[in-house]
Protein backbone atom coordinates (compact mmCIF):
# COMPACT_ATOMS: atom_id res chain seq x y z
CA UNK A 1 0.00 0.00 0.00
CA UNK A 2 1.60 3.12 -1.14
CA UNK A 3 0.84 7.12 -0.96
CA UNK A 4 0.48 8.02 -4.97
CA UNK A 5 -0.78 11.65 -4.32
CA UNK A 6 -1.70 14.36 -1.61
CA UNK A 7 -3.54 17.60 -1.30
CA UNK A 8 -3.29 19.65 1.73
CA UNK A 9 -5.98 22.96 2.06
CA UNK A 10 -5.37 25.28 4.78
CA UNK A 11 -9.20 26.06 6.24
CA UNK A 12 -10.57 28.15 8.48
CA UNK A 13 -9.92 27.19 12.21
CA UNK A 14 -12.27 25.33 14.08
CA UNK A 15 -12.45 23.42 17.66
CA UNK A 16 -11.18 19.76 16.61
CA UNK A 17 -13.93 18.35 18.69
CA UNK A 18 -16.43 20.40 16.51
CA UNK A 19 -15.57 19.50 13.41
CA UNK A 20 -15.36 15.58 14.03
CA UNK A 21 -18.74 15.75 14.93
CA UNK A 22 -20.15 15.39 11.35
CA UNK A 23 -17.93 12.12 11.62
CA UNK A 24 -18.56 10.70 14.85
CA UNK A 25 -21.00 8.27 14.10
CA UNK A 26 -18.40 6.73 10.69
CA UNK A 27 -16.89 3.07 12.22
CA UNK A 28 -13.41 3.75 12.55
CA UNK A 29 -13.32 7.56 12.61
CA UNK A 30 -10.73 9.04 15.38
CA UNK A 31 -10.18 12.03 16.99
CA UNK A 32 -7.17 12.75 19.05
CA UNK A 33 -7.46 16.07 21.31
CA UNK A 34 -6.85 17.81 24.03
CA UNK A 35 -6.19 20.85 26.60
CA UNK A 36 -3.55 21.62 28.77
CA UNK A 37 -0.04 23.20 29.34
CA UNK A 38 1.46 24.07 25.63
CA UNK A 39 4.51 21.97 26.70
CA UNK A 40 1.85 19.16 26.45
CA UNK A 41 -1.08 19.87 23.80
CA UNK A 42 -0.14 21.70 20.94
CA UNK A 43 -2.07 19.92 18.00
CA UNK A 44 -5.02 17.67 17.40
CA UNK A 45 -6.12 15.25 14.52
CA UNK A 46 -8.59 13.29 12.93
CA UNK A 47 -8.96 10.42 10.69
CA UNK A 48 -11.86 9.52 8.39
CA UNK A 49 -12.33 7.59 5.61
CA UNK A 50 -10.04 4.82 6.36
CA UNK A 51 -8.30 2.98 3.66
CA UNK A 52 -6.99 0.06 5.73
CA UNK A 53 -7.93 -1.29 9.20
CA UNK A 54 -5.80 -4.02 10.72
CA UNK A 55 -7.06 -5.70 14.01
CA UNK A 56 -5.89 -8.37 16.11
CA UNK A 57 -8.52 -10.19 18.01
CA UNK A 58 -8.24 -12.39 21.36
CA UNK A 59 -7.28 -15.91 20.32
CA UNK A 60 -7.70 -15.64 16.56
CA UNK A 61 -4.85 -14.86 13.49
CA UNK A 62 -3.68 -11.63 12.88
CA UNK A 63 -6.35 -10.26 9.73
CA UNK A 64 -6.34 -7.36 7.54
CA UNK A 65 -9.65 -5.67 6.55
CA UNK A 66 -8.90 -4.26 3.40
CA UNK A 67 -8.98 -4.43 -0.90
CA UNK A 68 -6.18 -7.58 -0.84
CA UNK A 69 -7.43 -10.48 0.75
CA UNK A 70 -4.72 -12.58 2.00
CA UNK A 71 -3.81 -12.48 5.85
CA UNK A 72 -0.89 -11.57 7.44
CA UNK A 73 0.94 -13.69 9.35
CA UNK A 74 3.29 -10.87 11.85
CA UNK A 75 2.68 -10.48 15.22
CA UNK A 76 1.09 -7.08 16.54
CA UNK A 77 4.36 -5.60 16.68
CA UNK A 78 6.15 -6.58 13.63
CA UNK A 79 2.77 -5.35 11.57
CA UNK A 80 2.90 -2.09 13.39
CA UNK A 81 7.05 -1.61 12.31
CA UNK A 82 6.04 -2.88 8.69
CA UNK A 83 3.13 -0.29 8.10
CA UNK A 84 5.32 2.75 9.48
CA UNK A 85 8.12 1.15 7.35
CA UNK A 86 5.82 0.59 4.09
CA UNK A 87 3.94 4.87 4.80
CA UNK A 88 5.90 7.44 3.74
CA UNK A 89 3.95 9.93 5.66
CA UNK A 90 7.74 12.05 7.16
CA UNK A 91 8.37 12.47 3.78
CA UNK A 92 5.16 14.73 2.98
CA UNK A 93 5.30 18.36 3.93
CA UNK A 94 3.81 19.41 7.20
CA UNK A 95 1.44 18.68 8.49
CA UNK A 96 1.08 15.64 6.53
CA UNK A 97 4.51 14.93 8.20
CA UNK A 98 2.61 14.36 11.46
CA UNK A 99 -0.02 11.67 10.37
CA UNK A 100 -0.08 8.57 9.99
CA UNK A 101 -1.19 5.19 11.06
CA UNK A 102 -3.85 5.79 14.25
CA UNK A 103 -5.13 3.27 16.68
CA UNK A 104 -4.72 1.82 19.90
CA UNK A 105 -2.99 -1.40 21.91
CA UNK A 106 -4.45 -2.92 24.57
CA UNK A 107 -3.48 -3.74 27.77
CA UNK A 108 -3.88 -7.39 26.81
CA UNK A 109 -0.80 -7.31 24.72
CA UNK A 110 0.93 -7.99 27.57
CA UNK A 111 0.74 -11.55 26.85
CA UNK A 112 2.54 -11.53 23.72
CA UNK A 113 5.44 -10.07 25.62
CA UNK A 114 5.21 -12.09 29.47
CA UNK A 115 4.29 -15.15 29.92
CA UNK A 116 1.61 -14.19 32.38
CA UNK A 117 -2.13 -15.98 33.94
CA UNK A 118 -5.45 -14.80 32.07
CA UNK A 119 -7.75 -15.33 34.61
CA UNK A 120 -10.35 -12.57 34.37
CA UNK A 121 -13.67 -12.26 33.18
CA UNK A 122 -13.95 -9.72 29.75
CA UNK A 123 -17.80 -8.50 29.35
CA UNK A 124 -17.23 -6.62 25.79
CA UNK A 125 -15.15 -8.05 22.88
CA UNK A 126 -12.33 -5.07 22.00
CA UNK A 127 -9.31 -6.25 19.35
CA UNK A 128 -6.26 -6.29 21.19
CA UNK A 129 -4.53 -4.09 18.54
CA UNK A 130 -5.85 -1.58 16.19
CA UNK A 131 -4.12 0.07 13.14
CA UNK A 132 -6.36 2.48 11.25
CA UNK A 133 -4.68 4.34 8.37
CA UNK A 134 -6.89 6.99 6.63
CA UNK A 135 -7.39 8.59 3.19
CA UNK A 136 -8.52 12.25 4.76
CA UNK A 137 -7.30 13.58 7.83
CA UNK A 138 -7.64 17.02 9.77
CA UNK A 139 -4.73 18.65 11.74
CA UNK A 140 -5.29 21.74 14.11
CA UNK A 141 -2.19 23.66 15.35
CA UNK A 142 -3.71 24.39 19.15
CA UNK A 143 -1.35 27.10 19.59
CA UNK A 144 -1.71 29.10 16.13
CA UNK A 145 -5.21 28.19 15.48
CA UNK A 146 -4.39 26.92 12.26
CA UNK A 147 -6.20 24.08 10.80
CA UNK A 148 -5.48 21.68 7.39
CA UNK A 149 -7.63 18.99 5.61
CA UNK A 150 -5.21 16.58 4.08
CA UNK A 151 -6.57 14.34 1.52
CA UNK A 152 -4.38 11.28 0.25
CA UNK A 153 -4.74 8.87 -2.57
CA UNK A 154 -3.39 4.92 -2.19
CA UNK A 155 -2.72 2.23 -4.95
CA UNK A 156 -5.92 1.27 -2.76
CA UNK A 157 -9.43 2.21 -2.74
CA UNK A 158 -11.19 3.76 0.79
CA UNK A 159 -13.29 0.97 2.82
CA UNK A 160 -16.74 1.14 2.05
CA UNK A 161 -18.32 1.65 5.99
CA UNK A 162 -21.53 2.48 7.00
CA UNK A 163 -22.61 5.18 9.97
CA UNK A 164 -23.78 3.72 13.67
CA UNK A 165 -27.27 5.23 14.45
CA UNK A 166 -28.02 6.33 18.03
CA UNK A 167 -30.81 7.73 19.90
CA UNK A 168 -30.83 11.35 20.46
CA UNK A 169 -31.55 10.94 24.25
CA UNK A 170 -28.53 10.45 26.88
CA UNK A 171 -29.42 8.28 29.49
CA UNK A 172 -27.03 6.29 32.04
CA UNK A 173 -28.17 3.88 34.68
CA UNK A 174 -27.17 3.06 37.83
CA UNK A 175 -23.31 2.12 38.04
CA UNK A 176 -21.90 -1.39 39.42
CA UNK A 177 -18.65 -1.81 40.45
CA UNK A 178 -16.71 -5.00 40.34
CA UNK A 179 -16.01 -4.58 44.21
CA UNK A 180 -18.05 -3.05 47.38
CA UNK A 181 -15.67 -0.55 49.46
CA UNK A 182 -14.77 -3.51 52.05
CA UNK A 183 -14.08 -6.09 49.53
CA UNK A 184 -11.70 -3.19 47.63
CA UNK A 185 -9.87 -2.19 50.97
CA UNK A 186 -9.19 -6.00 51.31
CA UNK A 187 -7.74 -6.35 48.37
CA UNK A 188 -5.15 -3.62 49.05
CA UNK A 189 -4.36 -5.09 52.09
CA UNK A 190 -3.57 -8.23 50.35
CA UNK A 191 -0.99 -5.84 47.90
CA UNK A 192 0.48 -4.56 51.44
CA UNK A 193 0.95 -8.16 52.50
CA UNK A 194 2.78 -8.65 48.90
CA UNK A 195 4.90 -5.50 49.76
CA UNK A 196 5.46 -6.87 53.50
CA UNK A 197 6.70 -10.40 52.31
CA UNK A 198 8.88 -8.62 49.58
CA UNK A 199 7.26 -9.66 46.11
CA UNK A 200 6.79 -5.80 44.87
CA UNK A 201 7.22 -2.38 46.28
CA UNK A 202 4.02 -1.27 44.42
CA UNK A 203 1.16 -2.38 42.69
CA UNK A 204 -1.50 -0.39 40.50
CA UNK A 205 -5.20 -2.04 41.67
CA UNK A 206 -8.18 -1.26 39.55
CA UNK A 207 -11.76 -2.19 39.39
CA UNK A 208 -14.40 -1.78 36.84
CA UNK A 209 -17.64 0.01 36.91
CA UNK A 210 -20.59 -0.89 34.73
CA UNK A 211 -23.94 1.00 33.63
CA UNK A 212 -26.74 0.69 31.36
CA UNK A 213 -26.32 3.49 28.58
CA UNK A 214 -28.26 5.10 25.85
CA UNK A 215 -27.70 7.99 23.49
CA UNK A 216 -25.24 8.66 21.09
CA UNK A 217 -21.89 7.93 22.56
CA UNK A 218 -19.82 10.92 21.15
CA UNK A 219 -22.46 13.10 23.08
CA UNK A 220 -21.25 11.85 25.80
CA UNK A 221 -17.86 12.54 25.26
CA UNK A 222 -18.54 15.91 24.51
CA UNK A 223 -19.99 16.68 27.78
CA UNK A 224 -17.56 14.72 29.63
CA UNK A 225 -15.08 17.03 27.43
CA UNK A 226 -16.65 20.17 28.20
CA UNK A 227 -16.60 20.15 31.92
CA UNK A 228 -13.03 17.84 32.47
CA UNK A 229 -10.91 18.03 29.21
CA UNK A 230 -7.50 16.28 29.38
CA UNK A 231 -4.65 16.57 27.74
CA UNK A 232 -4.52 13.33 25.59
CA UNK A 233 -8.10 13.11 25.44
CA UNK A 234 -9.91 10.89 22.22
CA UNK A 235 -12.90 9.09 20.47
CA UNK A 236 -12.39 6.29 18.17
CA UNK A 237 -15.93 5.03 16.90
CA UNK A 238 -15.86 0.42 16.03
CA UNK A 239 -18.36 -1.71 15.08
CA UNK A 240 -20.52 -1.88 18.32
CA UNK A 241 -18.24 -0.58 20.30
CA UNK A 242 -17.47 3.37 20.91
CA UNK A 243 -13.95 4.48 23.30
CA UNK A 244 -14.09 7.85 25.01
CA UNK A 245 -10.93 8.63 26.56
CA UNK A 246 -9.82 11.71 28.75
CA UNK A 247 -6.71 10.40 29.69
CA UNK A 248 -3.95 13.19 31.06
CA UNK A 249 -0.88 10.75 30.79
CA UNK A 250 1.34 10.60 28.07
CA UNK A 251 3.27 7.47 27.29
CA UNK A 252 5.71 7.63 24.38
CA UNK A 253 6.37 10.38 22.40
CA UNK A 254 9.29 10.65 19.65
CA UNK A 255 10.65 13.24 17.31
CA UNK A 256 13.19 11.22 15.11
CA UNK A 257 15.10 9.83 17.76
CA UNK A 258 14.46 11.93 20.55
CA UNK A 259 11.61 10.34 22.91
CA UNK A 260 10.06 10.93 26.06
CA UNK A 261 7.56 9.93 28.83
CA UNK A 262 5.55 11.45 31.61
CA UNK A 263 4.72 8.98 34.43
CA UNK A 264 1.63 10.35 36.75
CA UNK A 265 1.64 9.05 40.20
CA UNK A 266 0.25 11.29 43.07
CA UNK A 267 -3.44 12.01 43.19
CA UNK A 268 -5.19 14.79 45.20
CA UNK A 269 -8.90 16.27 44.89
CA UNK A 270 -10.22 19.36 43.51
CA UNK A 271 -12.28 21.86 45.50
CA UNK A 272 -14.13 24.41 44.76
CA UNK A 273 -13.37 26.24 48.02
CA UNK A 274 -10.17 27.99 47.19
CA UNK A 275 -8.36 27.39 50.62
CA UNK A 276 -9.36 23.68 50.79
CA UNK A 277 -8.19 23.43 47.08
CA UNK A 278 -4.98 24.81 48.20
CA UNK A 279 -4.50 23.16 51.26
CA UNK A 280 -5.08 19.88 48.84
CA UNK A 281 -2.62 21.08 45.98
CA UNK A 282 0.03 21.28 49.37
CA UNK A 283 -0.36 18.02 51.00
CA UNK A 284 -0.07 16.62 47.61
CA UNK A 285 3.13 18.77 46.63
CA UNK A 286 4.38 17.38 50.43
CA UNK A 287 3.58 14.01 50.65
CA UNK A 288 6.03 11.58 50.73
CA UNK A 289 4.19 9.01 49.96
CA UNK A 290 3.06 10.32 46.68
CA UNK A 291 6.87 11.63 45.97
CA UNK A 292 7.76 7.91 46.84
CA UNK A 293 4.82 6.39 44.01
CA UNK A 294 6.43 8.51 41.09
CA UNK A 295 10.29 7.80 41.96
CA UNK A 296 9.68 4.29 41.95
CA UNK A 297 7.81 4.45 38.57
CA UNK A 298 10.46 6.98 36.97
CA UNK A 299 13.05 4.36 38.27
CA UNK A 300 11.12 1.86 36.34
CA UNK A 301 10.59 3.68 33.09
CA UNK A 302 14.03 5.10 33.05
CA UNK A 303 15.29 1.02 33.17
CA UNK A 304 12.47 0.46 29.96
CA UNK A 305 13.29 3.20 27.85
CA UNK A 306 17.30 3.00 28.39
CA UNK A 307 16.57 -0.81 26.31
CA UNK A 308 16.35 1.07 23.67
CA UNK A 309 18.42 4.54 23.84
CA UNK A 310 21.53 5.46 24.01
CA UNK A 311 23.89 4.52 26.67
CA UNK A 312 24.02 7.88 29.04
CA UNK A 313 20.83 9.96 27.24
CA UNK A 314 18.29 8.95 29.32
CA UNK A 315 17.80 11.32 31.42
CA UNK A 316 15.15 12.82 34.57
CA UNK A 317 14.41 16.05 33.12
CA UNK A 318 11.63 17.06 35.85
CA UNK A 319 11.66 14.54 38.87
CA UNK A 320 7.95 15.70 39.84
CA UNK A 321 5.92 18.59 38.87
CA UNK A 322 2.31 19.74 40.04
CA UNK A 323 0.11 19.57 37.01
CA UNK A 324 -3.80 20.79 37.51
CA UNK A 325 -7.11 19.12 36.30
CA UNK A 326 -10.76 20.03 36.88
CA UNK A 327 -11.18 17.35 39.64
CA UNK A 328 -7.83 16.56 40.38
CA UNK A 329 -4.03 17.61 41.16
CA UNK A 330 -1.51 15.03 39.55
CA UNK A 331 2.51 14.63 40.21
CA UNK A 332 3.95 14.33 37.08
CA UNK A 333 7.77 13.26 36.10
CA UNK A 334 9.39 14.10 32.49
CA UNK A 335 12.27 11.40 31.47
CA UNK A 336 14.10 11.83 28.11
CA UNK A 337 16.16 9.99 26.26
CA UNK A 338 17.94 9.48 22.63
CA UNK A 339 16.68 6.22 20.76
CA UNK A 340 19.79 4.01 19.68
CA UNK A 341 20.00 3.74 15.62
CA UNK A 342 20.09 0.13 15.55
CA UNK A 343 16.59 0.48 17.51
CA UNK A 344 12.39 0.51 15.91
CA UNK A 345 9.90 2.29 16.80
CA UNK A 346 8.02 -0.96 17.45
CA UNK A 347 11.12 -2.30 20.00
CA UNK A 348 11.17 0.94 21.78
CA UNK A 349 6.51 0.69 22.37
CA UNK A 350 7.53 -3.24 23.00
CA UNK A 351 10.28 -3.13 25.73
CA UNK A 352 8.24 -0.17 27.53
CA UNK A 353 4.73 -1.93 27.19
CA UNK A 354 2.62 -1.57 29.19
CA UNK A 355 3.18 1.32 31.34
CA UNK A 356 5.02 1.35 34.41
CA UNK A 357 2.83 4.00 35.77
CA UNK A 358 -0.62 1.54 35.83
CA UNK A 359 1.18 -1.79 36.55
CA UNK A 360 3.74 -1.09 39.29
CA UNK A 361 7.08 -2.06 40.60
CA UNK A 362 8.84 -4.60 39.28
CA UNK A 363 6.78 -5.08 36.68
CA UNK A 364 5.78 -8.71 35.72
CA UNK A 365 4.96 -9.57 39.42
CA UNK A 366 3.28 -6.87 39.46
CA UNK A 367 1.15 -7.91 36.57
CA UNK A 368 0.93 -11.11 37.99
CA UNK A 369 -0.77 -10.11 41.14
CA UNK A 370 -3.00 -7.82 39.05
CA UNK A 371 -4.41 -10.63 37.55
CA UNK A 372 -4.86 -12.19 41.02
CA UNK A 373 -7.20 -9.82 42.63
CA UNK A 374 -8.67 -8.30 39.40
CA UNK A 375 -11.83 -9.52 38.36
CA UNK A 376 -12.80 -7.63 35.07
CA UNK A 377 -10.58 -7.98 32.16
CA UNK A 378 -8.76 -4.59 31.48
CA UNK A 379 -8.76 -4.53 27.69
CA UNK A 380 -7.83 -1.06 26.58
CA UNK A 381 -7.76 0.43 29.96
CA UNK A 382 -4.02 0.92 30.43
CA UNK A 383 -3.02 0.73 27.28
CA UNK A 384 -2.12 3.32 24.39
CA UNK A 385 -3.58 5.06 21.88
CA UNK A 386 -1.72 6.51 19.56
CA UNK A 387 -0.40 8.33 16.18
CA UNK A 388 2.57 7.25 14.49
CA UNK A 389 4.62 7.02 11.32
CA UNK A 390 8.56 6.41 10.85
CA UNK A 391 9.61 9.61 13.06
CA UNK A 392 7.25 10.71 15.03
CA UNK A 393 5.05 9.03 18.02
CA UNK A 394 2.18 10.27 20.28
CA UNK A 395 0.62 8.30 22.63
CA UNK A 396 -1.07 8.54 25.67
CA UNK A 397 -1.94 5.68 28.80
CA UNK A 398 -5.63 5.24 28.50
CA UNK A 399 -7.04 5.85 31.78
CA UNK A 400 -10.43 7.90 32.03
CA UNK A 401 -11.76 5.96 29.63
CA UNK A 402 -15.02 4.53 28.78
CA UNK A 403 -16.09 2.03 26.72
CA UNK A 404 -20.19 2.04 25.22
CA UNK A 405 -20.69 -1.32 23.90
CA UNK A 406 -23.31 -2.78 21.96
CA UNK A 407 -25.16 -6.13 21.99
CA UNK A 408 -25.79 -7.16 18.37
CA UNK A 409 -28.41 -8.76 18.86
CA UNK A 410 -30.41 -6.47 21.32
CA UNK A 411 -28.94 -3.46 20.56
CA UNK A 412 -28.82 -2.87 23.87
CA UNK A 413 -26.23 -0.44 24.89
CA UNK A 414 -23.42 -0.60 28.20
CA UNK A 415 -21.25 1.61 29.90
CA UNK A 416 -17.53 0.12 31.26
CA UNK A 417 -14.80 2.33 32.88
CA UNK A 418 -12.01 1.42 35.22
CA UNK A 419 -10.61 3.06 37.38
CA UNK A 420 -6.65 2.75 39.25
CA UNK A 421 -4.39 3.66 42.10
CA UNK A 422 -0.76 2.80 43.14
CA UNK A 423 -0.74 0.72 46.69
CA UNK A 424 2.16 0.77 48.49
CA UNK A 425 3.74 -0.06 52.19
CA UNK A 426 2.14 3.38 53.41
CA UNK A 427 -1.37 2.84 51.65
CA UNK A 428 -4.76 3.50 53.81
CA UNK A 429 -7.12 1.50 52.20
CA UNK A 430 -10.02 3.73 53.00
CA UNK A 431 -8.00 6.38 50.99
CA UNK A 432 -7.19 4.29 48.14
CA UNK A 433 -10.45 3.49 47.37
CA UNK A 434 -11.61 7.44 48.02
CA UNK A 435 -9.21 8.01 45.03
CA UNK A 436 -10.23 5.58 42.46
CA UNK A 437 -13.54 7.25 42.71
CA UNK A 438 -12.78 10.70 42.88
CA UNK A 439 -10.62 9.82 39.22
CA UNK A 440 -13.71 8.72 37.37
CA UNK A 441 -15.79 11.16 39.06
CA UNK A 442 -16.43 12.98 36.22
CA UNK A 443 -18.51 10.01 34.73
CA UNK A 444 -20.46 9.42 38.11
CA UNK A 445 -21.52 13.42 37.62
CA UNK A 446 -22.23 13.10 34.25
CA UNK A 447 -24.66 10.06 34.73
CA UNK A 448 -26.47 12.36 37.39
CA UNK A 449 -24.90 10.73 40.38
CA UNK A 450 -22.96 11.71 43.61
Amino acid sequence: MLIKSYQIIEQKYQKAEECFQQYSSCQYSILLTGKGEKDIVNFSLIGVNPIAVFSLSPHESYKQTTNVKHKLKFTPWETLQKLIDTLSFETLPFPASKCGVCGFLSYELTHTIENLPKTTESHYKLPDALYVIYAKYYYFDEIKHQMWGISLEYDSSPLSLRKQIYSNQLEVGKIEPDFSKNAYCMKVEKVRDYIYSGDVYEVNLSQQFRAEFSGEPYQLFRNLYECNSAPFSAFIELPNLSIISLSPEQFLKVDGNRVETRPIKGTAPRFEDKIKDLESRNKLLNSEKDKAELHMIVDLLRNDISKCCDVGSVDVITPHRLEKYTNVWHLVAIIKGTLSNDKRYSDLIKGCFPGGSITGCPKVRSMEIIDELEVSTRNLYTGSIFVMNSQFIQSSIVIRTGIVATDIDTKKQTLYFNSGGAVTIDSDPESEYEEIIQKVSHFISTAGKE
